[in-house]
């Protein structure tokens, strides 16, 4: 669950809390090898899921998704950066990033044809 996973790495600024940080260096960052085992690499992490956690909650509360629509490559690369930092084979063999960038891409063209034949 999002909120577990944010409650125990810690919010997405830097921590003075030792307990925290040592719970980040000997056991969670385990949890992604493929980012750093230090502040930096939690933090990373941190704001990638808190994102993606903010995301789903309007998703599950039904609020208005127009601004997280602008935004949909920031979805994207939370996602992408969150399944690497778990393991390679996730972002790699299959599916192709890049197709789903440029289908994102060509949703902005037909928005914006749709909003000028709107006028």
């Amino acid at each position: 669950m999002w909120g577990t996973w944010l409650k125990l790495i810690g919010e997405d600024i830097p921590i003075e809390n030792q307990l925290q940080q040592n719970l980040w260096t000997t056991s969670l960052f385990s949890a992604f090898p493929n980012v750093q085992p230090n502040e930096q690499g939690r933090l990373r992490i941190s704001r990638n899921l808190s994102y993606l956690r903010s995301v789903r909650n309007k998703a599950a509360h039904f609020d208005n998704l127009t601004e997280t629509a602008e935004h949909k490559r920031r979805v994207i690369n939370a996602s992408l950066f969150l399944l690497h930092a778990i393991d390679d084979d996730f972002t790699h063999g299959w599916f192709q990033p890049n197709t789903i960038r440029q289908e994102a891409r060509k949703r902005d063209t037909i928005m914006a044809a749709a909003e000028v034949h709107e006028q």
